[in-house]
């Protein structure tokens, strides 16, 4: 299982927070849900989140070692960004229910 850097957290915790306001929800619960998210991902999703913010590589070296324009690995890194965004604040929601 691909481990979540203290970057990855960093940068969905924000993209959670623009998505769930709903106040009570630790750092805890969000790094576990963003944990069994990332884990649901197709392999090829991880690595580009691995690549991206745990190498620190930019869009025009993940591209050039998968064979993808730049302007496609950002499009499928901002998209998985909301993916998770939305993964967690389900996974959020329905652990409160």
């Amino acid at each position: 299982m691909l481990l979540v850097g203290d970057e990855v957290a960093a940068h969905v915790e924000s993209a959670i927070a623009r998505v769930e306001t709903t106040p009570g929800y630790t750092w805890s619960a969000r790094l576990h849900a963003l944990e069994d998210c990332v884990a649901t991902l197709p392999e090829r999703s991880r690595e580009l989140l691995a690549g991206r913010y745990e190498e620190g590589e930019s869009a025009e070296a993940i591209s050039a070692r998968i064979g993808l324009q730049p302007a496609t690995v950002r499009k499928q890194l901002q998209r998985l960004r909301e993916a998770l965004a939305e993964c967690i604040g389900l996974r959020l929601r329905e652990s409160t229910a």
